[in-house]
C-alpha cells in the first residue's frame, strides 16, 4: 500500500509537468518540490493588530526527506538563493512541509 502511495503522490503532485519544480539540495541531489511563499496575517495581540508575514515552504514526498537526511542545518537552492531549512513537518500521510529562512547567499 505504501509503494501505491508514493507512486500516487509522484504522479498527482510532484510530477514537474504538473505541480512540481527541481530544486538542489546543497551536498546532496536533487528533490521534486511544490514552492509555496504565502502572505501570513499574524493577529500580534488578539484584538485584530495584524502584522503581515511571509513564509517560504517546500512541500514534498517524506522519503525525499530521509533520502537526502534532511536537517534544520540543510540547505537547499531555492530560487537561486540559499534556504536553509527552519522546521520539518512531516504530516504522517507520506508528505513534509519544509518552513524555510533565507540565508541571503546566492546558490
Amino acid at each position: 500500500m505504501l509503494d501505491q502511495i508514493e507512486t500516487d503522490l509522484t504522479d498527482a503532485f510532484f510530477n514537474l509537468s504538473d505541480f512540481a519544480e527541481s530544486f538542489q539540495v546543497i551536498g546532496g541531489g536533487l528533490v521534486n518540490a511544490i514552492y509555496d511563499h504565502p502572505f501570513l496575517p499574524l493577529d500580534v495581540d488578539g484584538v485584530g493588530h495584524i502584522v503581515a508575514a511571509q513564509e517560504t515552504t517546500l512541500t514534498l514526498k517524506s522519503s525525499d526527506v530521509t533520502a537526502e537526511a534532511m536537517t534544520t542545518a540543510t540547505e537547499i537552492c531555492v530560487k537561486a538563493t540559499r534556504h536553509r531549512v527552519r522546521q520539518i513537518q512531516d504530516d504522517g500521510t507520506g508528505v513534509t512541509v519544509l518552513a524555510l529562512e533565507d540565508t541571503g547567499v546566492a546558490c
